[in-house]
C-alpha cells in the first residue's frame, strides 16, 4: 500500500508508514520548543511581579512602623509619660492618612492627676494620623482598660491629696477601706491616729469618685465634719478631665488584687 494511502484510511497504516514516524517526531520537537520558549519568557515575568509585590509589602511595612514610632512619641504628649507604649496599626492607608484602628498598651503609665496606671490598654477605630506632621488627628470611637494597684492609689493619695500613711484594701465589685493620717487643719482627730474610710468607687465623667459609706478612727465612729473633710479630701482620687483625649469612665471592679477601670472617649485635635 502506498504511503500516503494511510493518510485517507484508518489511520494504522499511517501510524506505521516511515512519514507517519517522521511528522510525529517533527510536531513533537515543536512542542518541547515552544514550551521552552514560552517558560523563558514567562518565568523572568513572573520573578518581577513577585519582586515588586514583595518590594510594596516591604514598604508599606516601613510606613507602619514610622507611623507606629510616632504614635507612640505622640502618646507621651497626649497621655503622658510610660515606662513603655506598644502600638498595632491596623487597616494603614498611607495617602490618606487613615486606619481602620489602632491598639495601644501602656505600662506603668504615668497621668497628670491620676494614681500610676499599672497597665492601660487602649482600642481605638477609624483613625486618623497627620504622618507629614507626626500627629493624631482624630479617634471616632476608643475603649480604655486600665488596672491600678492599691499600693499606687496610696502613694498618689500620700503624694496629692494631702494624706499620710495611706494603706488600701479593696473588696468586690467596687469598695475600697483606706486607712491613712489625714493632714487637715480643723479636724478633730488626735495627732497621729489612723482614720478608716470604707466606700464604694464609682464613675463620674472623667473622675473616679469615693463614696463613703463608714468612717471611724481608733474604733470609734466620727463625726459628719470629719467624714466630709476626708471625703473632700480624697476626691478624686482619677482625675482625667485635663486630658486631650474626651474620656467617660463606664465600669470600676475591684479584681485579682487590683482595681480595673473601663473607660469609653473619642478624640479631635483642637
Amino acid at each position: 500500500m502506498p504511503a500516503f494511502e494511510s493518510i485517507t484510511g484508518n489511520g494504522a497504516g499511517y501510524r506505521a508508514s516511515g512519514l507517519g514516524k517522521q511528522l510525529d517526531g517533527w510536531m513533537e520537537g515543536r512542542k518541547i520548543a515552544m514550551r521552552r520558549q514560552t517558560n523563558r519568557w514567562s518565568l523572568p515575568g513572573t520573578a518581577l511581579t513577585l519582586a515588586v509585590a514583595a518590594l510594596i509589602a516591604g514598604c508599606g511595612k516601613v510606613v507602619e512602623r514610622q507611623v507606629e514610632k510616632s504614635m507612640r512619641a505622640d502618646l507621651q504628649r497626649l497621655i503622658g509619660p510610660a515606662q513603655d507604649y506598644s502600638v498595632d496599626i491596623r487597616g494603614l492607608n498611607v495617602s490618606s492618612g487613615t486606619a481602620s484602628g489602632a491598639t495601644v498598651i501602656g505600662q506603668r503609665v504615668q497621668l497628670p492627676d491620676a494614681p500610676v496606671l499599672d497597665r492601660m490598654e487602649v482600642r481605638m477605630s477609624d483613625v486618623r494620623y497627620d504622618i507629614g506632621r507626626k500627629e493624631l488627628q482624630s479617634v471616632a470611637s476608643a475603649s480604655a482598660v486600665a488596672r491600678l494597684r492599691p499600693v499606687d492609689i496610696a502613694a498618689f493619695l500620700n503624694t496629692h491629696r494631702n494624706m499620710e500613711d495611706a494603706a488600701l484594701s479593696l473588696s468586690a465589685p467596687n469598695e475600697v477601706t483606706i486607712s491613712l493620717r489625714p493632714e487637715m487643719s480643723g479636724l478633730s482627730i488626735p495627732s497621729g491616729l489612723k482614720v478608716s474610710a470604707t466606700g464604694r468607687l464609682v464613675g463620674d465623667g472623667p473622675r473616679v469618685r469615693f463614696e463613703l459609706i463608714r468612717v471611724g478612727a481608733g474604733g470609734l465612729s466620727v463625726g459628719g465634719a470629719v467624714a466630709e473633710a476626708i471625703t473632700r479630701g480624697i476626691n478624686p482620687i482619677v482625675d482625667l478631665s485635663g486630658m486631650p483625649i474626651g474620656v467617660t469612665i463606664a465600669d470600676i471592679r475591684a479584681e485579682d488584687g487590683a482595681l480595673t477601670v473601663r473607660a469609653t472617649g473619642d478624640y479631635r485635635v483642637r
